[in-house]
């Protein structure tokens, strides 16, 4: 499966330039090849166990996006985007499940009018992190937010999805449909926000039913940001996850990033994730600092250290600490 989607991947890529001139329409459409390369040095030491250095990766990822102007407020879109595994074990013949060097990450297509929002359908960035949890996704690292990634959602796939801008609004809407589902329920996840834009600040609010399993799970998520100067920005995303008949679990996340000037941008913040449950294994307060220097637009270099305080039956009063060094190189090319 993996395979397959690599060769289709490459396949669009190439195709594309021909089927458009094809079709004589070249003049109404764009395509682009982007991604984003992030590998990482990391070192943790954990209080209760060896320590151990690795090449880590924050999520490279490598995708492909087109635009067909068919009047002139509306526009079909299409994306394909793939994750890049860059800490991949390159001589596994057989790679583990994960251990991929392309992974599915995005794939949709979908409509997008000025007036009237957008319309897609396929894997996408859900409308419950769109709204609550993208204003503290600052760091530089694959579970960020950390606090939020412990029980939340961030893409999900085969999801009809509504999201219009207006006046200050952000509506966001989403239904999931896999027929797959162990409940009484026609879907298997929905999702509904909206968030608000008034100059440096901004408040959304999101829920989430998921009916894909055994017991219906419902998600409540508050997000908000304050940009106080030019330099200095602050965010929020508090979530309270409720069961029918499992313990709630509640999340906190709070970000800052601030500009010191000179290239160099100081990333840090505090995070919590409560099981609310005297037998939870990942109870914990931890904490992030990021120092990150762009050498170019398009080029930055950071410094990230990472801690993890655990308050739980498995690992009570343990610590991880992490440090990592890494690059971050984006790309985004026009193609046609």
């Amino acid at each position: 499966m993996k395979r397959i989607l690599v060769s289709c991947l490459l396949c669009f890529v190439l195709a594309l330039p021909g089927l458009v001139m094809s079709e004589g329409h070249e003049e109404n459409t764009s395509v682009s090849l982007y991604g984003r390369l992030w590998p990482k040095v990391t070192f943790t030491s954990p209080s209760d166990g060896d320590q151990s250095t690795d090449i880590t990766d924050a999520i490279s990822r490598l995708g492909v996006s087109a635009n067909y102007k068919l009047t002139d407020t509306l526009s079909a879109v299409a994306l394909i985007e793939a994750r890049v595994n860059l800490n991949r074990d390159g001589d596994a013949r057989k790679p583990q499940e994960g251990d991929y060097f392309l992974t599915e990450n995005l794939g949709y297509v979908g409509l997008e009018s000025s007036d009237l929002g957008f319309f897609a359908i396929g894997t996408q960035w859900n409308p419950y992190y769109n709204i609550v949890a993208g204003v503290t996704d600052v760091y530089y690292h694959s579970s960020s937010p950390f606090g939020y990634d412990s029980v939340g959602p961030f893409r999900t796939e085969k999801i009809v999805r509504y999201a219009h801008s207006f006046a200050g609004l952000n509506l966001d809407l989403g239904v999931q449909l896999k027929s797959q589902n162990e409940g009484d329920e026609d879907y298997d996840q929905v999702y509904a926000g909206l968030g608000y834009s008034y100059g440096p600040v901004y408040v959304g609010l999101a829920y989430l039913g998921d009916a894909s399993g055994m017991e219906q799970r419902d998600f409540l998520g508050i997000g908000a940001s304050l940009s106080l100067t030019d330099d200095l920005y602050i965010a929020v995303t508090m979530q309270s996850l409720q069961y029918d008949f499992s313990p709630d679990q509640e999340t906190l996340d709070v970000a800052a990033t601030y500009s010191l000037g000179s290239g160099f941008t100081l990333i840090g913040g505090i995070f919590t994730y409560d099981g609310n449950a005297d037998t939870s294994d990942a109870e914990h307060v931890g904490y992030n600092l990021t120092l990150v220097k762009a050498l170019t637009g398009n080029v930055k270099v950071f410094a990230e250290w990472l801690r993890w305080d655990y308050d739980d039956s498995v690992r009570d009063g343990a610590t991880d600490d992490q440090l990592s060094l890494g690059i971050r190189i984006d790309f985004n090319a026009q193609i046609i």
